[in-house]
């Protein structure tokens, strides 16, 4: 009959039984009285297929973190890139109203060359026009107008962050509203090339992914959104809050309706 393993006992509470007919070292905890250890020549062979482990784990790690793809915005109508001052127009009819609202977005910056980080500006107007051609009996006042632009990128994680953003109302409590039933509203959009949204968003955005591969964090500049942040333009959502009424038809008060314009200006790919 064999003897049993021998068990020593160091100071640290820590005892190791010992076979001299086996490759295995067992280690317990005095304490537990669980094993914490096992040496055997199969743990010896995963030794040598650690690094190529650690490999694998890493690639898959950094597959795991790339930037998903951004919802698509092709169908937002375009602005007219190869023009300088570029023009887009859109006619609205609204449902029971007896007029059609044209809202206009005018840019004197180069279209063709248009740069996030560059400040530009774009001049909003709207007014009414009958169906027919006849004069316009409503009353419609531009009340309030709200204007936002941002990124358009194919990563989610940059896609979408605001850039500039405008809002008008008239500065007084003679009446509601810019009255548009015979002159034009007409405002300019002053964007500006950096916002703070875009600083802490792009912060994040590089550290996510970027900052994984590279020791040095990018400057956000104008080719770095290009290649690093993958942008494709900057896409503008305004809103016109509408105050209406007949007086022809008796009406003293306003109703109300909103209009959305949505549009796309593409940026230059080769800043």
């Amino acid at each position: 009959m064999s003897k049993a393993p021998r068990i020593k006992k160091p100071e640290g509470g820590e005892a190791y039984a010992t076979d001299p007919k086996h490759t295995k070292r067992i280690r317990f905890d005095f304490w537990q009285h669980i094993p914490l250890e096992l040496e055997v020549p199969m743990l010896q062979r995963l030794k040598k297929l650690a690094p190529w482990l650690a490999l694998l784990l890493l690639m898959l790690a950094l597959g795991a973190c790339a930037p998903a793809a951004a919802p698509a915005t092709n169908d937002q109508p375009q602005m007219a890139n190869g023009l300088e001052g570029g023009k887009l127009t859109f006619r609205h009819q609204l449902p029971g109203e007896d007029f059609v609202l044209v809202t206009e977005f005018v840019t004197t910056y180069k279209a063709k060359y248009w740069h996030v980080t560059t400040a530009k500006n774009i001049l909003m107007r709207a007014w009414i026009e009958t169906l027919d051609g006849a004069k316009v009996d409503a009353e419609v006042l531009v009340e309030h107008v709200h204007a936002d632009c941002s990124i358009v990128s194919k990563y989610s994680g940059w896609h979408g962050v605001k850039t500039d953003t405008m809002d008008d109302s008239i500065h007084g409590v003679g009446q509601p509203g810019f009255w548009i039933s015979q002159y034009p509203y007409e405002e300019w959009f002053a964007i500006e090339g950096y916002s703070k949204d875009m600083w802490s968003s792009w912060a994040v955005y590089y550290t996510d992914w970027y900052a994984t591969s590279e020791s040095k964090p990018k400057p956000m500049t104008e080719q770095n959104l290009v290649s690093i942040g993958g942008t494709t333009g900057q896409s503008f959502q305004v809103v016109w809050d509408l105050a209406i009424r007949y007086p022809a038809k008796g009406e003293t008060l306003y109703h109300t309706t909103s209009v959305i314009d949505n549009f796309t200006v593409p940026i230059d790919q080769n800043p």
